[in-house]
């Protein structure tokens, strides 16, 4: 049976959404902003301190798929801001031009210069960075972004076909144990 809507629910909930939409815009996507992106050599830190200093500069790269995600979706859904595309665009370059093996899957952790340091098989890299790029996409126009983020889907998608008609996460299948590597080289 459906809750009902008192005006108490109604202003209570007015009252979470202001309190999350106030955590989100002026605490945590400026915190991200201010110590996440790396100018110099492209990307994002991942492994940041409470102060926002990196304890490692190692890039994960699903890590970077979400944070190229995060902030083109902002863009798209919430408010225009070229900041944020261009912090997404940040990502996304590092990404295309340093993550991806010979053989088109991508590399789990890259050094800060784009170097590889992991070679794990991890659907995470992959999925995360279709998500990203596909949104950046959305929010540039940009036709390669979203072939890209396609290609990453159909390198996990059984039956890559799928794609043609319908995103390959709305087929139901079960992964093998294939997919769940046991160890990463280089980890």
């Amino acid at each position: 049976m459906p809750m009902k809507l008192t005006a108490a629910r109604l202003a209570r909930l007015e009252t979470l959404r202001e309190h999350y939409r106030a955590t989100l815009f002026e605490d945590v996507v400026p915190w991200w902003e201010q110590h996440s992106l790396d100018p110099e050599c492209g990307g994002y830190y991942s492994c940041l301190d409470r102060e926002g200093k990196p304890w490692s500069t190692d890039k994960f790269m699903w890590m970077t798929g979400r944070e190229i995600w995060t902030f083109s979706h902002l863009h798209n859904r919430y408010r225009r801001n070229q900041a944020w595309v261009d912090a997404a665009r940040l990502g996304a370059d590092f990404i295309l031009k340093h993550a991806f093996q010979p053989e088109g899957k991508m590399y789990f952790r890259l050094s800060r210069e784009g170097k590889p340091m992991a070679k794990c098989l991890s659907l995470f890299s992959e999925m995360f960075c279709a998500m990203g790029l596909g949104e950046l996409s959305k929010a540039t126009g940009d036709a390669g972004l979203w072939a890209k983020a396609r290609g990453c889907t159909i390198s996990w998608c059984p039956g890559s076909a799928c794609l043609r008609t319908r995103p390959c996460w709305a087929i139901p299948w079960r992964p093998s144990s294939t997919f769940i590597p046991t160890t990463c080289a280089g980890s």
